[in-house]
């Protein structure tokens, strides 16, 4: 039944109130009259979406399952050099594994993206590659065990996906030995470079610190007690050599009185000794006088000898019996007689001198030794003493120099803080590189011989049973709704279009109805 709007001039009100707004009633109306079209439209739109779904090829997706070995040497005896995050390890190692060269030579390798290949410049399909794979790392690892990352390919069929993706994790476990080993050896290799010159500095510290200590030998702060102790001594045998020199001063005084008393006796027993040889002498030219008397004595002597003399000639020329040595013979007895007279005479008148005193030459021998023997000490005193003023002026003179060494310390002091300090922080830096130069170059060799971290293939991809795109049921069923709503919009989009209205619900509240006419059947 159709109701009948008294006609007013609120009529164009109520149009523009039907364009304004749309009636669920009137949808509902419009549903109802296009049902027929809608089911059919519905059915053909799914039918297609749901075929369309179905011919979509398939992805598969293939994941490798990589875990972080910890390295088998305890941290606390070798401690690795390579300490980078795992994630950040990861990008790097994913640049070089996705570089260009690697995904162009694999896609050669599994003939991967033929039919783009076709179409597609090598730039493109290795983008495409890169898009395909992807890295996440293994959630809910503790931080007590090793961490893991998956390495994920998706490809048409499930073999090539599976293939693919341990290939990409074995090239993970390959980059990240050798980028392991690199940076060890890097790092050992930088080590060793700096090494080098910080042994170099500390060579040359250690001749500043050598030069400084031969240069100032004798003034350095650790030397104090020494100087102390040698000053300390000087002082000490200076005392003694003082001593000594006023013990020899004593002395010298003593042996000068005793001198001068001995060579006062000397002279007294001199001159005792000059009185008794003036009086043997006296005694002696008496006697001389008495001598020179007598001499003529002396001639038979000389006379016997002459004689001697010719006989021998004589016996040298003839024999024995010859005249001439008789005669000599008989002269020779004669001579020798006379002379013999003439001795025993002299001994009759001749008085002997008398000698010198022998107590006086004892006194004079000992007085003189006496003296000597003084004069000797005092030689011996004099030297000794000389000796002791030689030593006092070099222990006068060692003492000075220590005094002003000791004055010096505190200077030394401050220089050699400086020089020490220099040197002490090269020795802590050069020592500070060779430990960490031994514990890389272990380090290094843990790297080589695989002892230290590394990626292990835990798990590897297998082919999956169904792909991971498109994900057909959902599809299907996205098709089926989409076509029932467009049915729909289409439907009310065409009854609307006329401008009808459907019932009296779509007019403006307050309008009057007159009357409401049944639906008449245009054919009947």
């Amino acid at each position: 039944m159709t109701a009948i709007a008294r006609r007013t001039s609120d009529t164009n009100s109520v149009h523009i109130g039907n364009k304004q707004r749309v009636h669920p009633l009137s949808i509902a109306r419009a549903v109802w009259k296009r049902k027929v079209m809608i089911i059919i439209a519905w059915l053909s739109i799914s039918a297609a979406g749901i075929a369309t779904v179905y011919r979509w090829p398939p992805t598969y997706s293939a994941d490798a399952l990589v875990m972080v070995e910890s390295q088998r040497i305890p941290e606390t005896y070798v401690t690795a050099t390579v300490q980078a995050d795992l994630q950040e390890r990861l990008d790097k190692i994913k640049q070089q594994v996705l570089s260009y060269d690697r995904l162009h030579k694999m896609i050669e390798k599994f003939d991967l993206y033929r039919k783009q290949r076709a179409t597609h410049v090598d730039q493109e399909i290795a983008e495409m590659m890169r898009a395909d794979v992807s890295l996440t790392l293994e959630k809910g690892w503790s931080t007590e065990r090793p961490a893991a990352f998956r390495v994920s390919y998706q490809a048409p069929t499930p073999k090539l996906a599976a293939q693919v993706a341990n290939q990409i994790g074995h090239f993970f476990i390959d980059e990240n030995l050798r980028a392991r080993e690199v940076q060890a050896i890097g790092t050992s290799e930088f080590l060793e470079s700096r090494l080098a010159e910080s042994r170099k500095a500390l060579l040359a510290q250690e001749e500043r610190l050598r030069q400084y200590k031969l240069s100032f030998n004798g003034e350095l702060p650790e030397q104090e007690n020494a100087l102390l102790a040698a000053m300390s001594q000087g002082k000490a045998e200076l005392i003694g050599i003082q001593d000594g020199l006023n013990r020899a001063h004593q002395n010298k005084l003593m042996l000068e009185n005793a001198l001068a008393a001995a060579t006062t006796a000397l002279k007294d027993r001199e001159e005792l000794a000059v009185k008794a040889r003036e009086e043997r002498a006296a005694a002696a030219a008496k006697q001389a006088e008495e001598a020179n008397q007598l001499a003529a004595a002396a001639y038979p002597q000389q006379r016997v000898e002459r004689l001697r003399a010719e006989l021998k000639t004589a016996r040298a020329r003839y024999s024995e019996k010859h005249p001439d040595v008789q005669a000599a013979l008989a002269e020779l007895g004669r001579a020798e007689a006379e002379a013999k007279a003439a001795v025993n005479s002299i001994s009759r008148h001749a008085q002997p001198v008398a000698s010198d005193d022998p107590h006086i030459g004892e006194a004079l021998i000992g007085e003189r030794e006496r003296i000597a023997g003084l004069k000797s000490q005092l030689l011996s005193l004099a030297t000794e003493t000389a000796s002791l003023e030689m030593q006092r002026s070099r222990l006068l003179s060692e003492l000075g120099s220590l005094q002003a060494r000791i004055a010096r310390l505190p200077v030394r002091e401050q220089q050699l803080i400086t020089v020490t300090r220099d040197y002490e922080i090269s020795k802590a830096s050069y020592q500070s590189l060779l430990d960490k130069k031994l514990a890389s170059d272990v380090a290094a060799n843990m790297e080589k011989q695989q002892k230290a971290e590394k990626f292990v293939m835990l798990e590897e991809a297998r082919e999956p049973e169904k792909p991971v795109r498109p994900k057909r049921a959902l599809l299907s069923a996205l098709s089926v709704l989409f076509g029932l709503a467009l049915s729909v919009a289409l439907a009310c989009g065409l009854e609307f279009k006329n401008g009808q209205l459907f019932g009296e619900w779509e007019l403006p509240p307050g309008t009057a109805i007159l009357a409401r006419i049944p639906h008449i059947d245009p054919v009947i």
